[in-house]
């Protein structure tokens, strides 16, 4: 499926935290650990996995003919704890 955002936040994401909504092609959802939210008044997915050897967080939700990028950043250090904490457990 498809990606599609809004071009406004896609620059603002690019010059506050130096991530291109654009990488989100090299997400690795193999390794993603996603859980629901239902923040802003419809369904949404934070997942978290790897581009590389890095952790992202990605928050999007499903249109009709495409999946939508809301967020998308570096994991801080609490998030990076979360998913080897619950990506150890799966195991």
């Amino acid at each position: 499926m498809p990606y599609e955002w809004d071009e406004e936040k896609r620059e603002e994401t690019l010059r506050a935290r130096g991530v291109d909504f654009d990488s989100i092609e090299h997400f690795d959802w193999r390794t993603a650990l996603t859980r629901q939210s239902d923040r802003g008044g419809e369904t949404r997915w934070v997942s978290s996995g790897f581009i590389g050897s890095r952790l992202y967080v990605v928050v999007s939700t499903m249109r009709e003919e495409a999946t939508r990028i809301i967020s998308f950043r570096k994991a801080n250090s609490r998030e990076v704890d979360i998913y080897d904490n619950e990506s150890t457990q799966d195991n």
